[in-house]
């Protein structure tokens, strides 16, 4: 089968990641094309006009059995006629990160006067009740990489407690962060905490592998990529969950300080649960005998759920089903 997934650029490269578990875990003939790549330096397959132009592109996308795409049309116009070709029943919107995110009521518009399925994981409470979604949970972690990383750089944990926190910008999530964790140093607690921002994805793993806790987010309550690496990376997740996600996925492990899980205030319930969070690592990373795999079943949970064979699978199966449509 022939795949290509294209976007104007590429949301934790969920798109090279996607064509890629394709080729090696379903023997597809599956390409990425981007048109924009970022500072984060993630892999890419094809980038426009730097390794591939674009009537490459279009020839390989009609002879493709479907078309992957992460934007509306007319958010990448330079691959317009690529867009021109997407059919209802040839292609589907990968729905990736805060671009889509904020684009829903155009999302259900195109949606409506097109027919074209929407693929949304079903714990994106953020766009789930918004559009009329297929349910495909198609985020991938990149494990593989992740493993080559640690094995390379021979990570070790620090020896004092961390929370890492990875971030764009300043906001008022890493002020929250910042300021929970000084209460928690205030009343005690010999812990650090590891702000990561402007470095690429490699440096910024590496970082992170040092940590015990990850802490996530207070604007998007899912479990994004940062929550799920970090639960690979053996950590105790801290974020602002939303119920919704637990309905979806029960065993989801990962600390919600969200008020609807807590009945507290967005402040007072991050201090909870990340004060439990801190108990689970000590317990965990500083109780004799130390095991560093002791929290291998989150990194089992995220290879079952979001490694990059079982996402693959999913995308055959659905596949299997876009192909049918109409039929």
């Amino acid at each position: 089968m022939r795949i290509l997934c294209l976007g104007s650029y590429d949301p934790a490269s969920q798109l090279y990641l996607t064509a890629k578990a394709l080729r090696d875990h379903q023997g597809y003939d599956a390409h990425s094309v981007i048109t924009t790549p970022t500072w984060l330096d993630y892999d890419n397959d094809w980038v426009l006009g730097k390794n591939v132009q674009l009537d490459e592109v279009l020839e390989f996308a009609k002879t493709c059995d479907h078309i992957v795409v992460s934007d509306l049309p007319g958010m990448a116009p330079e691959l317009k006629s690529v867009y021109d070709i997407c059919t209802p029943l040839n292609s589907c919107l990968m729905a990736l990160g805060t671009p889509f995110r904020s684009k829903m009521p155009e999302v259900l518009y195109n949606q409506i006067h097109s027919g074209v399925v929407a693929c949304v994981p079903p714990m994106e409470v953020t766009q789930v009740p918004y559009v009329i979604s297929t349910p495909l949970d198609h985020l991938i972690v990149d494990t593989e990489t992740i493993d080559l990383l640690l094995d390379n750089h021979d990570v070790k944990r620090a020896d004092q407690l961390t929370i890492c926190h990875a971030t764009v910008a300043d906001n008022r999530g890493r002020m929250l962060f910042e300021n929970a964790v000084d209460r928690l140093i205030a009343e005690g607690l010999d812990v650090k905490l590891d702000v990561i921002r402007g470095i690429p994805w490699n440096e910024a793993i590496v970082r992170k592998a040092a940590a015990h806790i990850t802490l996530d987010s207070i604007h998007i309550p899912i479990p994004g990529l940062n929550c799920m690496e970090g639960l690979y990376l053996g950590h105790e997740v801290v974020s602002q969950v939303d119920p919704w996600c637990y309905m979806v996925n029960p065993d989801l492990p990962i600390q919600s300080f969200h008020p609807a899980m807590t009945n507290r205030s967005l402040e007072e319930g991050l201090i909870e649960v990340l004060k439990y969070a801190v108990y689970r690592a000590r317990l965990a990373y500083f109780t004799e005998p130390v095991d560093d795999d002791v929290n291998s079943s989150y990194r089992d949970w995220v290879i079952h759920h979001n490694g990059p064979e079982v996402v693959a699978q999913r995308w055959k199966y659905f596949f299997n089903w876009a192909l049918r449509r109409g039929k």
